[in-house]
């Protein structure tokens, strides 16, 4: 089930929620435009990071594995200043994975 935070506008912003569906299926999670640096990490499980891909599909072979318990970090800043990416697609190996995201504007 997609996560839409495009609306947030305070930062920092954590969420945390059970990915839903089936193994290696795809959570859509739309950021904030200010977000420019987001960190995540998916407790007891190993999970999985992509950029494109449809929401409840199975996560495109084109994706990174990250361990469990393991925070990830990413910067969003595009070419000119401007945010890269407006979602990333979140998955795990192991059905009802809980995930936390943490979005802040560091600017």
């Amino acid at each position: 089930m997609a996560k839409d935070y495009s609306g947030l506008n305070t930062f920092p912003a954590i969420k945390r929620w059970t990915l839903a569906g089936g193994v290696d299926d795809a959570t859509k999670v739309t950021l904030p435009s200010s977000a420019e640096k987001i960190s995540f990490r998916f407790n007891t499980n190993d999970g999985k990071i992509a950029f494109g891909g449809d929401d409840a599909a199975v996560v495109e072979s084109d994706h990174a594995t990250i361990p469990a318990d393991t925070w990830m970090e990413l910067t969003f800043k595009g070419r000119g200043g401007g945010q890269a990416q407006d979602h990333i697609m979140l998955a795990s190996g192991t059905a009802s994975t809980v995930v936390e995201l943490m979005m802040e504007d560091v600017g």
